[in-house]
């Protein structure tokens, strides 16, 4: 079945069954990056704050389970190389929004992305095997803008893909 297919059918939601998960591999995804004021290394990380199983009843006759829906939060560390700029102060959301910006990249050097893997359990099924990736899709540096720490503010847009397979690790806890 098709992602596009899945999207277009009527799906509610509040319906999904939220699974209890474990961590069984987590890393960074890490860059090197190597602009004329921007120079260090970017992780880059999206740690998934809920795991949901979508109900065969929302899902077509001939549909694989288990389909999962993820709601991750996206993590970013910058450790700086180059020049430090001058000790920045907190912006305003509508501060950062207009803050002229400059695409950094190309400048990206070498890419490091693995893949993180999440065991999740199921109420009277096999658990499941939840391997993602998180990638770098455009990295943008805030122009004349810098952290407490005197280091470029990043603006990073990324993507994180997921796979599923019945895991070989045998029964999970249930709280």
């Amino acid at each position: 079945m098709l992602e596009s297919e899945i999207m277009s059918l009527p799906l509610e939601p509040s319906k999904f069954t939220d699974l209890n998960f474990v961590i069984k591999k987590i890393a960074w995804s890490i860059y090197e990056v190597n602009h004329p004021i921007v120079k260090g290394t970017l992780r880059l990380l999206a740690v998934p704050t809920n795991i949901l199983e979508i109900p065969q009843q929302f899902l077509p006759l001939d549909a694989k389970t288990p389909i999962l829906a993820m709601n991750t939060q996206g993590i970013v560390g910058f450790i700086n190389e180059g020049k430090k700029g001058p000790i920045g102060k907190p912006m305003s959301p509508q501060e950062f929004d207009l803050a002229p910006r400059e695409d950094i990249t190309s400048y990206v050097v070498t890419r490091d992305e693995p893949f993180n893997e999440y065991v999740a359990a199921r109420r009277e099924k096999a658990p499941i095997l939840v391997r993602t990736k998180t990638i770098l899709l455009k990295a943008q540096i805030l122009k004349d803008k810098y952290n407490v720490f005197g280091d470029p503010v990043i603006w990073v847009d990324h993507n994180t893909s997921h796979s599923v397979t019945e895991s070989k690790e045998g029964e999970m806890y249930l709280p």
